[in-house]
């Protein structure tokens, strides 16, 4: 498990944008489908490299293959349309809690709840967050 470098999310967003304006050149070839893939595995490898290791017991979540492209001001993934108000606020909470105090203390709280769905929904939504940082930077 690695230390958490940042202390919040802008710095993570920073980082982001820093990497893809690396990638510049290639970004302008790129699909929108596929600049949302590249950001959707950068929120993936940031969480997997600050989570501990699920046990053996556990079975790791299944996510969506493809995640539409979120609406302005939009935080949680459409399918948590179809779950309970507390749930919904509890992953709101948990990207609130990212921005302000860092993805390991969120990531941190999520493992004492034992639900992988959260962790899930917390990728989607932190996906979508990224997502509407970099276009409203005019990034990708």
């Amino acid at each position: 498990m690695e230390k958490d470098k940042f202390n919040n999310l802008e710095q993570e967003v920073q980082v982001l944008e820093k990497t893809l304006e690396e990638k510049k050149e290639k970004l302008k070839e790129m699909a929108p489908e596929e600049k949302e893939e590249m950001v959707r595995e950068y929120t993936r490898k940031r969480l997997e490299k600050l989570t501990p290791k699920p046990k053996k017991t556990e079975i790791p979540p299944s996510r969506p293959t493809t995640i539409p492209s979120p609406p302005a001001k939009k935080v949680l993934p459409s399918y948590l349309d179809t779950q309970d108000e507390d749930t919904k606020k509890i992953v709101k909470d948990l990207v609130k809690l990212s921005e302000e105090k860092g993805l390991k203390t969120a990531l941190n709280k999520i493992q004492k709840t034992n639900q992988p769905f959260l962790l899930d929904a917390f990728h989607d939504a932190l996906t979508f967050k990224f997502l509407q940082e970099l276009r409203k930077k005019d990034v990708i």
